[in-house]
């Protein structure tokens, strides 16, 4: 009883030194020439498939008018690489497919190009991230861990300024290296905490 407690401390220990020793780099914030917003066919025929998208009861119809907006979307990045609402639509689209940290990319992409864009975008982060932490708090009551860890996961890459969400990743992950019973299981666990907690911390200071 005692060897595992002093275990559990040890790799606790061991996790908060490796954050202390090395927070990663702050991000360097992206400068872009602004770009006005310009609808297209494309754009909106974009946005016509996300409207049915939303409608569609059945899941493999529904990815199909997904994945065809993203079709028009990537043309479009393609065709007119420096009009932003292609990034703003293609993040909604992301969301919609479950892909957090695409969608975090487009939406960053889109409010670089096109500043008044900012506020529109944290409405639908505030979204986002509502629907995710929900999502892994729902799985808490239900005992489902791993499920809880993803969710969390997903409301951190949608909004990477709140700390809660990364932070109970990395301390489920501590917990997970202590249960572990090989020293490479080990080490994968500590090591997303490690990145876990770094992030937290960088995540409270933003």
């Amino acid at each position: 009883m005692k060897s595992n407690r002093a275990r559990r401390f040890a790799l606790f220990g061991v996790a908060m030194t490796l954050v202390l020793l090395g927070e990663p780099a702050s991000a360097q914030e992206q400068q872009c020439e602004q770009h006005e917003p310009k609808e297209s066919r494309r754009s909106r025929r974009a946005e016509s498939l996300m409207d049915r998208a939303r409608g569609e009861i059945a899941l493999d119809r529904r990815s199909e008018h997904l994945a065809e907006a993203l079709e028009l979307l990537e043309e479009g990045f393609e065709s007119d690489p420096d009009n932003p609402v292609y990034y703003l639509i293609a993040g909604q689209a992301y969301v919609a497919l479950k892909d957090y940290v695409a969608a975090d990319s487009m939406w960053d992409r889109a409010v670089c190009m096109w500043e008044p864009y900012s506020n529109e975008v944290e409405g639908f982060r505030v979204v986002a991230w509502t629907n995710t932490f929900n999502q892994a708090q729902e799985a808490i009551s239900q005992g489902d861990t791993a499920a809880a860890m993803v969710g969390f996961r997903n409301a951190y890459a949608i909004d990477n300024t709140r700390p809660y969400p990364i932070f109970q990743v990395a301390a489920y992950s501590v917990r997970q290296a202590q249960l572990a019973d090989t020293d490479s299981a080990v080490q994968a666990h500590l090591g997303l905490a490690v990145w876990g907690f770094q992030e937290a911390l960088a995540s409270a200071r933003r």
